[in-house]
């Protein structure tokens, strides 16, 4: 029994071996976890089973807080387990286009959570094993609440202002436009369209949105302008006039209405900016996002002094609300998909790392398994040898013991030894 002990301390030594590489690769899968515990957005983690359900992996805190439902509690359930028919019947709808297309989408979600509504900025980013198939999808949220209140202040603004008459010339293209503007998360795309259907509503010279740079410079960043009229777009602007009073006023919603430059008391260098510009009558709003100052919408007749009608300020006014919305809207989005890319790249990081762990891990068995074979085929020749010398020495001992005591006889040699070996 003691000669089979040091084979099962190397089974037992082999065993801890691989329980220790299990508790790292265990480690390495917590590690992962942090990842989602240590980001402030919602995110979320579900699983594609073979036949296309869904069963959800875990929630991060961020996301625990917003839905009121702990992480442990979802792990393994379907929407339809965790949420009320009509959120689980989004969700569903969702996470089959992202299987479906196989590719990262993004969409704005209405849900209820706690018995709140609330919107979502949700992206979901699809998961491939190695043959291809999507096994899992990984979900980031952002809370977009504060733009959609925004947003339908607007909306109830202009049906309010449209059914007393005041807007009834522009209500409908705003709405139009500001429609235009909620339709895609491309700001590049939101401004083009917003200068070329302001300048055509307007029917003016040119239409145009400055964009302030850090230090207050600026540059005419979009621009929608009709011949003969000079282009102004990629223009950088330093105006020594535009002062810190100015920026105050325009970020509390201060608009400027000029009808001819040269009769409207501006500052002689603002008279020179505009005219290089063959401008002759201005209108500019603010581009407020995230209570700060982002730009200005400005429109621009050339030919002649024109007299803005208060339709038209407002229109202009509102439009720039809508325009600071997009603003924020596209950052956040920016923001999410940065946001995706880097999560994805950490997960891919980690993967790598875990699927190298447990190739070392098989590496280590192999050879734990190869060590405990040569070291007991070295254990069993020691054990064979020494038990043949034990019955080697019985044998002697029989022997000895069995044979009659008389004289040892020799064979006779014909040769005495030492020629013989001499020959030899």
């Amino acid at each position: 029994m003691s000669a089979d002990h040091p084979s099962q301390q190397t089974n037992g030594r082999s065993l801890d071996n691989i329980l220790s590489k299990q508790q790292s690769t265990s480690e390495d899968q917590q590690f992962l976890h942090s990842i989602y515990d240590a980001i402030e957005a919602s995110i979320f983690v579900v699983d594609v089973t073979e036949d296309v359900n869904f069963r959800y992996v875990a929630f991060n805190p961020a996301h625990e807080r917003w839905t009121g439902i702990c992480s442990e509690y979802v792990r393994g359930k379907t929407p339809e387990q965790v949420f009320s028919p009509t959120n689980a019947a989004v969700m569903r709808r969702h996470y089959n286009d992202c299987v479906r297309y196989g590719k990262t989408i993004s969409y704005e979600e209405c849900l209820r959570f706690q018995g709140i509504p609330s919107w979502w900025l949700t992206t979901l980013t699809p998961q491939q094993d190695s043959h291809g198939r999507i096994y899992r999808l990984i979900g980031t949220s952002t809370n977009i609440n504060e733009q959609k209140q925004a947003e339908e202040a607007l909306r109830l603004q202009v049906e309010r202002e449209h059914l007393l008459g005041a807007f009834a010339p522009c209500a409908a293209p705003c709405w139009s436009i500001a429609l235009h503007i909620r339709q895609s998360l491309d700001l590049d795309t939101i401004l083009k369209r917003t200068v070329t259907e302001v300048r055509q509503f307007l029917q003016t010279s040119r239409v145009l949105i400055y964009r302030f740079k850090p230090d207050w410079s600026g540059v005419m960043a979009v621009e929608s302008v009709v011949a003969p009229w000079l282009s102004v777009l990629g223009t950088n602007i330093q105006d020594p006039c535009f002062t810190e009073k100015h920026i105050e006023r325009y970020r509390r919603g201060r608009i400027q209405v000029i009808e001819d430059i040269y009769v409207s008391g501006l500052h002689p260098c603002h008279i020179d900016l505009l005219a290089s510009f063959q401008v002759r009558a201005n209108l500019v709003v603010p581009i407020v996002s995230e209570q700060q100052l982002w730009g200005l919408l400005i429109a621009q007749h050339c030919q002649e002094p024109r007299q803005w009608q208060q339709v038209e300020v407002e229109l202009l006014k509102q439009l720039g609300m809508q325009v600071g919305i997009a603003v924020q809207h596209a950052q956040l989005h920016h923001q999410v998909q940065c946001l995706n890319t880097d999560l994805e790249s950490k997960v891919q990081q980690r993967t790598t790392q875990l699927q190298q762990a447990l190739k070392f891990e098989a590496l280590v068995r192999r050879i734990t398994e190869k060590f405990v074979t040569v070291w007991m085929n070295v254990k069993f020749c020691k054990r064979l040898r020494g038990n043949w010398r034990r019955l080697s020495t019985l044998i002697a001992v029989k022997s000895i013991s069995s044979t009659p005591t008389t004289p040892l006889q020799l064979p006779l040699m014909s040769t005495p030894p030492s020629q013989s070996f001499a020959k030899a």
